[in-house]
């Protein structure tokens, strides 16, 4: 079911976001995305966005439910990893079913994570418009990597 419900989660956001697969890989599908300098841990998120051979977006997608109690720490952690990488000041992921969206400042890091999940018992329709409601959160954190990377940018003087 994980498969099923990332498939439908990246195919839905492609929809709404009006992009195609090349633009919104799937598992970064033909990217080269590391973790390390010497590229021996390679990265595969199920979200992303990439703007002239750059990530601009980044996210991870779990077929479970965000509990009362939160995040799953691993989950962070992957999140995690996929940012740093990218060099984005973001990411999102995004859960089946259950519990508030959230927000985790990993301050030594300099990180911001989202954290939202699907109502999968909702009707379709509403199911829909919580996938609009998440392409608008995902066009969000691509606005914030774009302001990120001028604040990175020395001014030409």
């Amino acid at each position: 079911m994980n498969r099923v419900f990332e498939d439908f989660v990246v195919v839905a956001l492609r929809e709404v976001l009006g992009v195609s697969d090349h633009v919104f890989p799937q598992a970064a599908k033909g990217r080269e995305l590391f973790l390390d300098s010497a590229r021996r841990v390679s990265l595969e998120p199920d979200l992303s966005w990439w703007d002239r051979g750059s990530c601009a977006f980044v996210g991870d997608v779990k077929y479970k439910a965000l509990s009362e109690s939160g995040v799953i720490h691993p989950d962070l952690y992957q999140l995690l990893s996929y940012v740093i990488a990218c060099g984005l000041p973001g990411g999102l992921l995004v859960y089946g079913s259950g519990g508030e969206a959230l927000t985790r400042n990993i301050e030594r890091a300099g990180r911001r994570l989202e954290v939202v999940s699907l109502n999968l018992s909702s009707p379709p329709e509403q199911i829909l418009r919580s996938v609009a409601d998440l392409a608008e959160v995902v066009r969000t954190l691509r606005v914030r990597t774009s302001n990120y990377d001028r604040q990175l940018t020395p001014a030409a003087s």
